[in-house]
This record gives C-alpha cells, sequence and structure tokens, in this order.
C-alpha cells in the first residue's frame, strides 16, 4: 500500500521492537513528537489549556486587558525549562525503533484511520525488515484505531507483540451523548469571555470565545460519530472482542481520574500577593448541569474530562493490564508516572521474550 503522507521514523537498536505511535481524535503527530506545540480543533485550541502548572504560583499572574486585571490562568508547562519532555525523546533514549505520522482525516472517519494504520505497518515492515516485533502505543480514539485494526487484521496478528493505550474510550464517551445540551451551555459560556486574553501572543494562544465555540461544534459533531457508547462502531469493536482475547497479545491499559485541567485564579484586592482559586476549567460544568444528566467522563476521580474510567476499563484484558493516574485526559502524553509504566511494560518483554 502507497502511502500519501509523510512519516516520521527514528531507527533505534538492532533488535528492539518498532512502536508505532497513533494519536488521538482531532491532534496531530505533535502529542508524540512535541506536545508543548501541539494544538486541536484544527490548530485553535492549545494543549496549553491542559499541560500546564496547577500546583504552583501562576506566572505570569495577571491578564493584560484591564477588566480582567485582577484574574489569571494556570502557567504552561511550555514556559518551564524543567517540563517533561515528549514521549516520543524519552523512547529514543530508550533506544526504541519508532514510527508515527498525522492522520489524513483526524475528524474523520474510523475507517480512514484504520487504513492508514495499516499502510503504516506494511511500511514500517520496509523500513525496518520482515519479522521486526510490533508494539502499537494509541492515545484516546488512537487506541481504538488500533483496537480495530488488531480484528480487522487476523493474519498479522502474530507481529503485534504489545498494545498501550492511553486515556481510550473503549466503551466509548458520554459526552457525545449529551453533546447537543453540552453544546448550548458552552456557547452560553463563551459569551461571557473576551476574545482574546493571551499574555503572550503567539507562544500562549488562548482564545477562550474561541475555544468555548470550537468545544461546542466538537461536542455535537462526536455526538453523531463513533464514539458514541452505543455506536455501531463502540459495539462492533465489543462484538469481536474475542478475535483480540485469541491473539495472546499483550495489553496494558492506563486510565485517567482527574478532571482538572487549567485553573483560574483571583489576585486578592486586599492583598495583591495573595492568589485565590476560583476554578478550572472543567470543573465549571457539573455546576451547569442537571445531574442526572452528569457524565462521569467529567466527575473528578471517575473521569479524565474526557473519558471515564468505566468506559476505558475492559475486564477481559485482566486487572494487571489495568492501572489508574489522577491525571486528565492530555497530561497522559507527559505524566511520568505514566512513562515509568510504558517503559516497564517494553522492557518485560525484553527480558522475557
Amino acid at each position: 500500500m502507497a502511502l500519501n503522507f509523510p512519516l516520521r521514523v527514528w531507527k533505534g537498536g538492532e533488535g528492539k521492537p518498532i512502536l508505532i505511535l497513533i494519536h488521538g481524535f482531532g491532534a496531530t503527530e505533535k502529542s508524540w513528537t512535541n506536545p508543548y506545540e501541539e494544538f486541536l480543533v484544527r490548530g485553535k485550541i492549545s494543549f496549553d489549556y491542559v499541560l500546564a502548572d496547577y500546583r504552583g504560583r501562576p506566572f505570569p499572574p495577571y491578564f493584560p486587558l484591564w477588566q480582567f486585571r485582577n484574574y489569571c490562568l494556570s502557567t504552561p508547562l511550555r514556559r518551564f525549562s524543567s517540563r517533561p519532555p515528549p514521549l516520543w525523546d524519552v523512547l529514543k533514549e530508550g533506544g526504541y525503533n519508532l514510527v508515527t505520522w498525522t492522520q489524513g482525516k483526524p475528524h474523520g472517519p474510523m475507517a480512514l484511520a484504520v487504513e492508514e494504520l495499516n499502510g503504516v505497518v506494511e511500511e514500517s515492515e520496509m523500513i525496518f525488515g520482515k519479522g521486526t516485533r510490533l508494539v502499537l502505543i494509541g492515545h484516546s480514539r488512537g487506541g481504538l484505531v488500533a483496537r480495530k485494526w488488531i480484528q480487522d487484521h487476523p493474519d498479522k496478528r502474530g507481529r503485534i507483540d504489545g498494545l498501550i493505550l492511553l486515556a481510550c474510550p473503549n466503551g466509548g464517551s458520554r459526552l457525545a451523548d449529551v453533546a447537543d445540551f453540552f453544546a448550548r451551555i458552552i456557547r452560553a459560556i463563551g459569551r461571557f469571555v473576551p476574545r482574546d486574553v493571551s499574555p503572550n501572543r503567539g507562544r500562549m494562544f488562548l482564545r477562550l470565545s474561541a475555544f468555548y465555540e470550537e468545544i461546542a461544534g466538537l461536542f455535537k459533531g462526536v455526538a453523531l460519530g463513533e464514539l458514541r457508547p452505543h455506536s455501531p462502531f463502540i459495539l462492533g469493536l465489543q462484538r469481536k472482542e474475542l478475535e483480540e482475547q485469541r491473539s495472546r497479545i499483550r495489553y496494558l491499559n492506563l486510565v485517567g481520574t482527574s478532571t482538572v485541567f487549567t485553573k483560574l485564579y483571583r489576585i486578592s484586592i486586599h492583598d495583591i500577593g495573595e492568589l485565590r482559586e476560583v476554578t478550572s476549567l472543567i470543573d465549571l460544568l457539573p455546576k451547569m448541569i442537571p445531574r442526572v444528566m452528569m457524565p462521569e467522563e467529567i466527575v473528578d476521580k471517575k473521569g479524565d474530562g474526557l473519558v471515564s474510567k468505566g468506559r476505558a476499563t475492559v475486564a477481559w484484558m485482566g486487572p494487571g493490564s489495568h492501572k489508574e493516574f489522577h491525571i486528565n485526559h492530555l497530561r497522559m502524553l507527559i505524566d511520568l508516572d505514566v512513562r515509568r509504566e510504558i517503559i516497564r511494560f517494553l522492557e518485560s518483554r525484553e527480558e522475557n521474550p
């Protein structure tokens, strides 16, 4: 299969497996290679919203617009020289052979991404040689793409040495079910924020009303698509799970349970040096949604802001394959504990081939 898109390739040590990294819905290969420069929703939402330091004191502690001069957001991690390196760089240092790409239609149908993955697998074999072991690593929807490919290509399962799922909606996401309601709420929130509150244009890129508008459109699109819990795609994936079990592929399923993204702070009028936390980005939504409609995806300790741990968990993968981390959906890409689990998983196979 001739590829009509470029691959990013790193040749590691001899005898090392090929790691194929598959990004999530609306993202690009930068999720792996440089998440601090990544954007979502056609380049309009910066990862700064979620890859932020919400434990330390924000800097700079203000918005440049006078009407918001007493407020600030969590500091983006890209501003810190000590930020975690991209997962791509960590795996390079480990000597692994790496392949990734930007999907032709990151917002498009799952079947197209699965077809692209099949071409990537074939091309990887040409680059690194036939018989080289493969490990698939998928973030969010990328994990579903990997699982669907495994189910649809029984003749190639023997080459798959493992599948690592990061914040994968294996049972779909209820955010898609309540998308129309969410879209109305989010658009209402967006009317009360300025067009641009970026303290450093071109670097921090925080267009809040554009953010809310794009998220509203994203939810609405997903509601009609394949990520709904009872969509034909999710139901079809579940019906063919036995095919995966029979393949005896090793699985590592890592799940997030924190809905804390960036936080909003207020500078005390009584003490200009004092900062008081107001809310986090996702915390606004539960306060505006009836409890009966509340999806676990946005309930702290039950979801990561986009995926619930209940729907991310797959019982037949076994308890040893499932691990939880109190981090949000996208922080999964840079979290140090997550990386240790990934490396441990990869090294365990090398020690016991």
